[in-house]
């Protein structure tokens, strides 16, 4: 797929489908039910199942942004989207964002906007946020250590910033 598709995209699934993924990952998972060495067969068949699915539904949604972009600048926000992703924990300038996707400022809000229902800075603290759940719920860091790892610029802003978002997505 990568090698057909060289741009940079996320595959969106449903809560259906995200279900189903999840229950092909808990038979795969090491410390699940079924050792590798009774069931290695079926766990491999698993995971070439679930790469072929993917592969499968990335193609459909591929071939459904390129013919129904809703957005002109929509694949140019796409892979703002990817950069974010892999980036959250950098320093993140708007403007450095618009020269990344080629696009005025005022476009690019507007088209980021159109696409995520949000500004880029608000989706950029939600990444941080749920990286710092996850690591807060996961790790062994220090609270401090990991307000630095997400990017925060201290505790107290990032005790701020997961008030914020746990108020408005739970």
């Amino acid at each position: 797929m990568r090698s057909n598709f060289t741009d940079a995209f996320f595959l969106h699934l449903s809560q259906r489908q995200l279900i189903q993924v999840k229950n092909e990952l808990e038979f795969i998972d090491d410390n699940g039910p079924f050792s590798w060495e009774k069931s290695s067969f079926m766990k491999y068949h698993t995971i070439w199942k679930l790469l072929y699915w993917f592969s499968e539904l990335l193609d459909e949604q591929l071939k459904a942004v390129n013919t129904n972009v809703k957005n002109k600048y929509e694949l140019q926000i796409i892979n703002i989207l990817e950069y974010l992703h892999k980036h959250f924990n950098e320093k993140i300038i708007v403007d450095d964002l618009c020269k990344k996707s080629y696009l005025s400022r005022s476009t690019f809000l507007r088209s980021f906007k159109a696409v995520c229902g949000m500004s880029p800075i608000k989706y950029l603290n939600n990444i941080r946020c749920r990286r710092a759940l996850e690591l807060l719920e996961k790790s062994e860091y220090s609270k401090t250590d990991i307000a630095h790892e997400c990017s925060f610029y201290d505790l107290s802003h990032m005790e701020r910033m997961l008030k914020r978002y746990c108020q408005h997505s739970g």
